[in-house]
């Protein structure tokens, strides 16, 4: 079991890198000049973060989340298929709980006419009632037990541990922060703006994990 889960995690970190290069190659423009470097630059930043190994060899979901998450966001760039993406979407919830806001932010880039985007919100409502029927069945709770356990106290109240955790990263998360705040303010992007919400919705809620590892430590090489 042990192997399953560090191999399993080894592979998905792999396959993440020209999922990601794929998407940086989708949301930029056809003509944009050197287009090809800021794609080039976002793999290798990714591939060369010492938390990817981390938390790609450790046994956890965090590389299923990074492989889902990105390979949600280039299907619900590219796909012309609404309700598949929707039921996709729905499944990030499966493999963490801020997975639901991922997918209802990648939702709303979609580029659908009022009835494809009807359908992609069905498939994601549905797929997600789905999920959280079996798990109120199975376990008697709407959000995993582990989740509830490790973020009982606030985020403010956290983030003095987390800092001890991610001070070797500051350069990283400072340009992170600011491309994330930026870039969509200076493109006026609507695609930026929900992917950027993605990313600070999901580093503050794993900042509010505080037991055994902070959470925002294993989420960088998912922002």
């Amino acid at each position: 079991m042990k192997f399953s889960g560090q191999g399993s995690g080894l592979v998905l970190a792999a396959l993440a890198l020209p999922l990601l290069g794929e998407l940086a190659r989708s949301l930029l423009p056809v003509d944009a000049p050197g287009r090809r470097w800021p794609v080039v630059a976002a793999v290798w930043i990714l591939a060369l973060d010492v938390n990817l190994a981390v938390s790609s060899t450790n046994g956890l979901e965090t590389s299923l989340y990074l492989f889902a998450l990105l390979g949600s966001a280039l299907l619900a760039v590219r796909s012309g298929r609404p309700l598949l993406v929707g039921l996709v979407l729905a499944a990030l919830a499966a493999v963490r709980p801020e997975g639901l806001l991922a997918g209802a932010l990648l939702l709303a880039t979609g580029r659908w006419d009022r009835r494809q985007w009807g359908l992609a919100l069905l498939g994601l409502l549905g797929g997600w009632a789905a999920l959280e029927g079996w798990r109120v069945a199975t376990y008697g709770a709407l959000l995993p037990n582990t989740f509830a356990a490790k973020a009982d106290d606030g985020l403010f109240d956290n983030l003095p541990i987390n800092g001890t955790y991610l001070e070797r990263d500051l350069p990283l998360w400072i340009a992170t922060g600011l491309g994330l705040l930026l870039g969509p303010w200076l493109r006026r992007d609507r695609h930026g703006f929900a992917l950027a919400g993605i990313a600070l919705g999901s580093t503050a809620a794993a900042l509010r994990v505080y037991l055994w590892m902070p959470g925002g430590r294993l989420l960088l090489p998912v922002v």
